[in-house]
């Protein structure tokens, strides 16, 4: 599954951005955890400034880990918010958790929450 990931990752970062992105995605990627007990892992990163600006220093990262096998949890998505100051690593400032469920009603399967599910 890493190869898998790595392999997807290198494809849509094909930019100018690219080292930055997977520096990024690799210590997000450390944070959560290997992704062997789903069957599609995403991930989607964003620049915190402007679109028109080339400052990579700050970055939200949002890994989704989808196919769990698991009775109760349908996905988890990680969110993560990553500085890098200069000369030195990205470092991660935020990383909230949160659930999608397979049981719970409509709120719980549809959109992801922090609560547990039940």
């Amino acid at each position: 599954m890493k190869l898998f990931t790595l392999l997807l990752f290198s494809f849509i970062t094909n930019t100018l951005h690219s080292a930055a992105f997977e520096e990024a995605t690799l210590v997000a990627i450390e944070q959560v955890g290997s992704a062997s007990e789903v069957s599609m892992r995403t991930i989607t990163i964003k620049k915190m400034s402007s679109v028109e600006s080339s400052d990579l220093s700050e970055l939200n990262i949002t890994i989704t880990d989808d196919g769990l096998l698991d009775d109760s949890v349908k996905s988890i998505q990680h969110v993560l918010k990553l500085k890098k100051k200069k000369e030195e690593d990205y470092k991660v400032i935020t990383h909230e958790k949160l659930f999608k469920c397979w049981r719970g009603g409509p709120e719980r399967q549809e959109s992801y929450s922090s609560k547990l599910c039940p």
